[in-house]
């Protein structure tokens, strides 16, 4: 294959993605109101089409520089591309008629959505921080319009707005971390900033540099909702269409994580003593923030945002391991928490009705043996996030734990299994609600109405947790073969 072409496959699925995209926007205003569901059928086609071409160029072996040194073409960005494109098409499944039913705009909806994707992809796999900016800024632009995608509602600007002014701070932040690390290095790419740092044990002790890397990691601590920064999240997702924080409780952590891997591990691999202990703290913050504030909330929605916070801190612990077995941990965590947590919006997107009626723990009394086929699953997706054997959600937190605990984490180890203890009660508090409570007032259950798709969505949802709970060993091997491309 000639280094044209190279280029051009390295890209594909961002092309087919960005080209449908543009499709829908000349399409959709054309389109009557009836046909309008054609947007999200289109868009459904583009990231069915990006994942095969993202599968039929799978390079295993080979680990290559292409776009003029702007893009990593190996395993690690094929694997991730493979995650952002799966929460694309689960997304595009649940919002089919959730949009519909909330006389929402799927045109619109489907193009910015396959636009934060585009800017997922480019975070994974950018060798140059610039490049990395950019899929930051087009991911964080798409989803703050999203956030506030409900127009008529209030809440929905209100998260719109807070996303929108502390997303724009982050990102400033970021940006001059970037700018600092630039004129300590003169390079932006990520090989060309090692190569500096490596020269010279006087780089490590830098005040420039440490300030370069400490705010390049408070941009994306944002993005990844990590304590202290991590305000936002329970507002945003309240406030925001369900489908939407579903989305954004997986799609931009994924993303986040995906980039801050490269980061640490390609940029700096030698200030390890300096970042590892800020990780640390920041880890131990947001675990117990994280569940100790899901106690206390009444809107599942809320809750589940408090959760995502902690989930953040649980991911953190295999950065701290720096080891094979840490780094494989979050990628296989990241797809687990991808169907468990995508899958419990899913269905929370179902239970709340028109207008998002019922968003509280007490709408779910006594609904468990009404609606079996939604209940179960969603019983089982909150069993996963609590770490519970022979889910997805207890492979992952085994991973991640265990690989602490081998580089002689045992302190941050146990705050994480009492945080992970915490987060039971919240979690079991919904399904007891679900199962062993009666409705305040006799006769006024939620009324549910959901189309197959939806349903089909959640079943895919809640099979892959438990495939993944009791055979995780093809995806672990998966991860440890993908991590081995960051040079650990």
């Amino acid at each position: 294959m000639s280094t044209k072409s190279l280029i051009y496959v390295s890209f594909l699925p961002e092309i087919i993605l960005g080209a449908f995209a543009l499709l829908i926007m000349c399409v959709d205003p054309f389109l009557k109101k009836r046909e309008k569901v054609f947007s999200t059928i289109i868009s459904i086609f583009a990231i069915v089409v990006a994942f095969i071409s993202n599968l039929l160029f799978l390079s295993r072996d080979a680990s290559l520089i292409t776009f003029n040194g702007m893009i990593y073409f190996d395993f690690y960005s094929n694997l991730l591309r493979g995650l952002f494109l799966l929460i694309g098409f689960l997304v595009s499944l649940f919002a089919f008629k959730y949009i519909e039913r909330e006389d929402l705009f799927p045109g619109e909806f489907s193009s910015l959505l396959l636009f934060a994707l585009i800017g997922m992809d480019l975070m994974a796999i950018s060798a140059n921080l610039i490049m990395t900016f950019i899929g930051l800024e087009i991911l964080s632009m798409s989803t703050y319009i999203l956030a506030g995608f409900k127009r008529k509602n209030l809440k929905s600007n209100e998260s719109a707005l807070k996303y929108f002014i502390l997303g724009g701070v982050s990102s400033a932040i970021l940006l001059y971390g970037i700018s600092f690390l630039y004129g300590f290095t003169g390079t932006l790419s990520y090989r060309g900033i090692a190569n500096v740092l490596s020269k010279g044990s006087g780089f490590i002790g830098s005040p420039l540099l440490f300030l370069g890397m400490g705010m390049i990691l408070v941009g994306f601590g944002f993005k990844i909702a990590l304590a202290p920064f991590h305000v936002w999240t329970p507002d945003v997702y309240e406030g925001a269409p369900t489908v939407v924080s579903g989305f954004m409780s997986v799609g931009p952590k994924a993303a986040g994580y995906a980039a801050l891997l490269r980061i640490v591990f390609q940029i700096f691999p030698f200030t390890l003593p300096l970042w590892r202990e800020l990780f640390v703290y920041s880890a131990i913050l947001t675990m117990l923030i994280g569940n100790l504030g899901a106690i206390i909330q009444k809107n599942v929605k809320r809750l589940l945002g408090y959760s995502s916070i902690a989930h953040a801190g649980y991911m953190l612990l295999g950065i701290i391991a720096a080891d094979v077995m840490g780094m494989s941990g979050i990628i296989f965590y990241l797809f687990a928490y991808l169907f468990m947590n995508l899958g419990a919006f899913g269905v929370i997107s179902i239970f709340e009705g028109k207008g998002e009626k019922f968003v509280t723990i007490d709408d779910y009394r006594g609904i468990g043996f009404k609606y079996p086929q939604l209940t179960f699953p969603l019983s089982i997706f909150l069993l996963s996030l609590a770490g519970i054997p022979l889910t997805a959600g207890f492979v992952g937190k085994f991973v991640l734990f265990g690989a602490a605990l081998m580089e002689n984490h045992m302190g941050l180890v146990l705050i994480a299994i009492l945080a992970s203890l915490i987060s039971v009660y919240y979690y079991l508090k919904v399904i007891v609600y679900m199962f062993m409570k009666s409705p305040i007032i006799e006769g006024e259950e939620i009324e549910v109405r959901y189309s197959g798709v939806a349903l089909f969505s959640v079943l895919v949802c809640a099979f892959f947790v438990l495939y993944l709970g009791l055979f995780p060993s093809y995806l672990l091997n998966l991860s440890k073969e993908a991590v081995v491309f960051l040079g650990i």
